[in-house]
């Protein structure tokens, strides 16, 4: 059952509620690390499948089991783990994962700026070659790198603090350049969770309107990187792209109400957001529950004042 099974999305009511579902036509979908569709789970927990970007005629239509910003031996792996076939897909055959790097390791010599990439992804055991100074290491020690970094990567509290504790950051900034996963990974999760779960700062909750200018600004920035990753890999519409875009949206709709005088400047942007977000999202039980309400007042349908617009950011 586990191998032909979804994992559905937790809505805000039931976080710690697990489950997975298991659809009699899903399993004529074949797995790539670079889908062309995108699955929609209803507040019944039935599944729709969405194409994310145009597929021609004859083209294989797929989905895909794994994380889309994990790198590539953490996504063989699970994969194997948890469905039992290693993924033979473009981008894990190809060592730069479509150019965004995100299993790269810095490379171990000291005076080198280059960056480490296996010199055949599919061999789990092959050596690893710098792209600067074309040295070569043993697999063996980027897998104990890779361990290394698995466990400081846990001991990570998003949640429960804001600023990261620089020497953790320096140790990672030791291993990895910032293309990697790793980094990717902390960005996604603090560009969803500023101001969005009540991130705790000196022991108290912060949300999206008491932000102060330079972590909104974080927000928005840590928002367009992660969309730039995405886009690099070309899967389309997303479940993620609709979330990330909404975050996007949500900064730059507070950066508006906090200064109206960069409304008329912003606006093609925050109803731009919006309207990306809710045709991605719509229906699904995942999605944020203010999204139909932001793009009512703050998206391009919306003909009401701008003080009215934004009367559903007021606290």
């Amino acid at each position: 059952m586990k191998l032909n099974s979804f994992r559905i999305a937790n809505s805000s009511q039931n976080k710690k509620v697990s489950l997975r579902g298991l659809y009699p036509l899903s399993p004529f979908l074949n797995h790539s690390c670079t889908p062309n569709t995108r699955n929609v789970f209803r507040e019944d927990y039935s599944m729709s499948v969405y194409a994310a970007k145009d597929i021609e005629i004859g083209e294989e239509i797929l989905t895909c089991y794994t994380g889309l910003l994990w790198c590539t031996p953490a996504r063989r792996y699970q994969l194997f783990k948890t469905k039992e076939f290693w993924c033979k897909c473009a981008r894990c055959e190809d060592r730069t994962e479509l150019g965004t790097n995100l299993s790269a390791l810095k490379c171990f010599n000291k005076d080198c700026v280059g960056i480490l990439l296996p010199k055949s992804p599919l061999n789990l055991n092959i050596e690893w070659s710098c792209d600067n100074c074309s040295s070569i290491f043993p697999a063996s020690k980027i897998c104990t790198i890779q361990s290394v970094l698995g466990s400081i990567v846990g001991s990570l509290d998003l949640d429960g603090q804001f600023r990261l504790e620089p020497q953790l950051l320096a140790r990672l900034a030791n291993f990895v350049p910032y293309t990697n996963h790793i980094f990717i990974d902390i960005r996604l999760r603090l560009a969803q969770r500023l101001g969005f779960t009540g991130l705790k700062l000196n022991g108290g909750s912060v949300y999206l309107c008491q932000l102060s200018e330079s972590r909104l600004a974080l927000k928005e920035s840590l928002s367009r990187g992660t969309l730039r990753t995405l886009a690099a890999l070309g899967v389309g519409d997303a479940h993620l792209r609709g979330l990330l875009l909404y975050h996007l949206h949500a900064a730059l709709a507070e950066r508006a109400r906090r200064s109206p005088d960069l409304f008329e400047d912003l606006k093609a942007e925050i109803e731009s957001t919006i309207e990306q977000a809710y045709s991605i999202l719509q229906g699904d039980i995942s999605a944020p529950p203010d999204l139909e309400l932001r793009r009512r007042y703050l998206g391009p349908g919306c003909d009401k004042p701008q003080e009215e617009r934004f009367f559903i950011l007021d606290v």
